[in-house]
């Protein structure tokens, strides 16, 4: 039983994520609202370029539908 524990602690530490987080909280403690501000900016930054990809999209299928129109 020991070694089924043992597999389930290194299975959780093959995500990168999770070894992330044990680096960091190795080097003291955190907050989890510490441990997410990383995880934030990266969302932030994504939502940035998806939002101008979809108004980009948006423009093309209004000029699309102008042409299909004859407007």
């Amino acid at each position: 039983m020991e070694s089924d524990r043992l597999s389930l602690i290194f299975a959780a530490l093959a995500d990168p994520t999770r070894r992330g987080i044990v680096t960091r909280l190795a080097g003291g403690e955190a907050t989890v609202k510490e441990l997410a501000d990383e995880a934030d900016a990266w969302i932030e930054g994504s939502r940035a370029i998806w939002e101008g990809r979809i108004e980009r999209l948006d423009e093309h299928l209004k000029e699309l539908n102008r042409d299909a129109s004859g407007d």
